[in-house]
């Protein structure tokens, strides 16, 4: 007969010698096998079986009935029997399996295979016991996460996460009863992590904090995470003994450096090679860090456990002696640079305690084994370099140089005219002492032979004649100047051009009255000195360009050209026919004669041609200026001079190697002289 049915009931087993352990939360514990069970339930037969694996129980059963759902639970217990397994035998016929364990209740189901009878049957129940004990009440709810209340330094004050000491935290949980566990190496606590206390949690380096507030019969509460840095505050310069007297970080004598770090009872630690610090290097003590060389100082600060300083205290010091100077000279120099008549002695100087000056006189480097200065000073008696550093200790050779040279020179003869416009005579002098001056007026160079000056030189009814002279020291240290020369003769008439205050020479030909320099009167465009060096305009004028010279003045060739130009005020640049006029005049002079015009007209020097210097008879002195073309490039300067007209860009030309005066063309963009003629 195949039927289903359902009757429910619940034996109740006393385990005697089951005692579980309760843990901080009451969810696992160990527990002892049990050695009998005491079978109890409705409409059951009780009956003890003394098993440590099994427990048998018999069972009333009538007819049509089938035995298909249990339970079992711990009689005045909280827990429950962990099940391994479990099988169940009856006389019914029966199979019943184990299907699920929920809230401690083991649920079957169950097959009738056989008819059951009215009367007594045995049910045999064979449960194998695991040696754990579970909870099988619901939870009663969930724990409060664990709080940080505060942070506390061991000496009371306040402190954070991150400090340079110790630290004290404090937690709290807002559920009752509940306990607080934690760990400290970043992983998440259990059951049987530790506790803590309610005097806090002493954190001592660096650490990862991990807590939860646990209460039996409650489900663990949330974790709290925290990170906590233990570092030494870094190392700082307190103070140095003496001021840097350059940077970065100069000295020029030994420095005592005082370190501090704001971290309590830490140790700093030191190198001085550059090297990065450990807990084994130089400990700084209080007299601080002497520093007698150049080095680079590196310092960290150790606290306890704390981590070393994050930032590496880094300060390079220098020890380099400063650089001499010239405190004094004996003698002033008449021209620079640096230029004496007469040894000098030199005084010299550094403000760097007890440093040694070292010297050369020969334009050498200075060693620690050069010449030692003394205060009575370095004697510079002949043209020479003086070279000086300066050494102190163990401080680095002062990085400056002390360079200065020295010229012993005579100074240069000055003359003076006695009675210039008669053609008197001259006076020679010279201002350095111990000087012979020596004399030509035959063109050669004076040297120790030449004539001796000893009177004002007189030279009669001589129309012109140019002495030569040179101040020749006795003491041999010392150099003569150049030689000097100067012209005794009538000194040509002057004109003063009110515009810029330039005085020229002129000079009169045929009645007419020249001027005897090239213009050097500075227009707003069109005027150079050649190769743009302002000493040329001195000795030869300016080269213009002929529509900047002519100044917006229209192109002539009438004589009188009646064009000013740049000329001064009463004054006009000449035509072509006032040029030709003036040369056929001078070759028909009989010193001259035809074809020799540029020759007589040239000046005696400066022309680079043996043989056809200049005669300078009318005292024209055309010098050889050069030119400019008109790509900008400077010609010839030595060896030609050209001058414009006003007729077109006509010029005339003389050149060094030739005795006549040319007539060119060319574009009216290119720089030549130019001489004005009074009007």
């Amino acid at each position: 007969m195949n039927f289903r049915a359902s009757i429910a009931l619940t034996f109740f087993v006393f385990l005697l010698s089951c005692r579980p352990e309760d843990s901080a939360t009451g969810s696992d514990a160990v527990a002892t096998r049990p050695v009998a069970a005491r079978i109890a339930g409705g409409g059951v037969s009780p009956e003890i079986w003394n098993s440590t694996d099994s427990v048998r129980f018999k069972a009333v059963t009538t007819a049509n009935d089938v035995l298909l759902d249990t339970g079992f639970s711990l009689v005045g217990k909280t827990g429950v029997l962990r099940l391994k397994s479990v099988s169940v035998r009856s006389d019914l016929g029966v199979t019943l399996t184990a299907r699920g364990y929920q809230t401690g209740f083991l649920l079957w189901e169950g097959t009738a295979t056989g008819a059951a009878s009215s009367g007594s049957q045995i049910l045999e129940m064979r449960i194998s016991l695991a040696d754990t004990v579970a909870n099988s009440a619901p939870p009663l709810g969930t724990v409060n996460a664990p709080v940080i209340d505060s942070l506390r330094t061991l000496t009371g004050g306040a402190s954070g996460v991150s400090n340079d000491e110790p630290v004290r935290v404090f937690l709290s949980t807002l559920t009752d009863s509940a306990s607080i566990v934690y760990t400290l190496d970043g992983s998440s606590p259990t059951n049987s992590s530790q506790v803590y206390r309610a005097s806090g949690l002493v954190i001592d380096s660096s650490c990862s904090l991990r807590a939860m507030a646990v209460r039996r019969r409650y489900t663990n509460s949330a974790l709290l995470a925290q990170s906590f840095v233990l570092q030494a505050e870094s190392a700082t310069v307190a103070s140095l003994s003496a001021t840097p007297w350059a940077t970065p970080d100069t000295f020029d004598q030994p420095v005592t450096v005082k370190l501090a770090s704001q971290t309590p009872d830490a140790e700093i630690r030191y190198t001085l090679d550059g090297s990065m610090p450990t807990r084994s290097s130089e400990l700084y003590g209080s007299a601080g860090v002497l520093v007698d060389s150049s080095w680079t100082l590196n310092a960290v600060v150790y606290a306890g456990k704390a981590a070393r300083s994050a930032k590496v205290l880094t300060k390079s010091f220098v020890l380099q002696a400063r650089p001499t100077s010239v405190l004094s000279l004996s003698a002033t120099p008449w021209a620079t640079p640096d230029t004496f008549d007469q040894p000098v002695t030199v005084k010299l100087a550094s403000q760097t305690p007890d440093a040694e000056i070292r010297y050369t006189l020969d334009g050498s480097m200075p060693t620690r084994s050069s010449e030692l200065y003394v205060s009575a000073g370095v004697q510079v008696d002949s043209s020479r370099t003086l070279k000086a550093v300066v050494y102190a200790g163990k401080a680095a050779r002062s990085a400056n140089v002390l360079v200065q040279s020295f010229v012993l020179q005579a100074q240069p003869i000055r003359f003076s005219a006695q009675s210039w416009f008669d053609r008197f005579g001259v006076v020679l002098s010279c201002a350095t002492p111990g000087v012979e001056i020596r004399w030509t007026m035959d063109g050669l160079t004076p040297g120790r032979n030449s004539a001796l000056y000893t009177d004002s030189l007189r030279f009669g009814d001589i129309d012109s004649v140019t002495i030569r002279a040179v101040g020749i020291p006795v003491d041999p240290r010392i150099n003569s100047f150049e030689v000097g020369e100067v012209r005794i003769g009538v000194l040509p008439p002057t004109f003063v051009d009110s515009r810029d205050g330039q005085v020229y020479r002129i000079t009169q030909i045929g009645g007419e009255v020249w001027m005897a320099q090239n213009l050097n009167y500075k227009p707003w465009v069109g005027g150079w000195c050649y190769d743009n060096d302002p000493t040329q305009c001195l000795l030869n004028g300016r080269l213009y360009t002929w529509s900047g010279l002519m100044a917006g003045g229209a192109a002539s060739s009438t004589s009188p050209s009646g064009v000013r130009g740049l000329c001064p005020q009463g004054w006009h640049i000449p035509s072509l026919a006032e040029w030709t006029t003036m040369v056929d005049r001078v070759e028909r002079d009989p010193r001259v004669g035809a074809g020799n015009g540029g020759r007589a007209l040239k000046s005696k020097l400066g022309w680079n041609s043996t043989g056809m210097g200049g005669w300078d008879y009318f005292g024209f002195a055309a010098s050889p200026a050069g030119s400019r073309d008109s790509g900008g490039v400077y010609r010839n300067a030595g060896y030609s001079g050209s001058w414009w007209s006003t007729t077109g860009a006509v010029y005339l030309d003389m050149y060094s190697g030739l005795s006549g005066v040319g007539r060119d063309y060319d574009r009216q963009s290119s720089g030549f002289s130019a001489r004005c003629l009074r009007d």
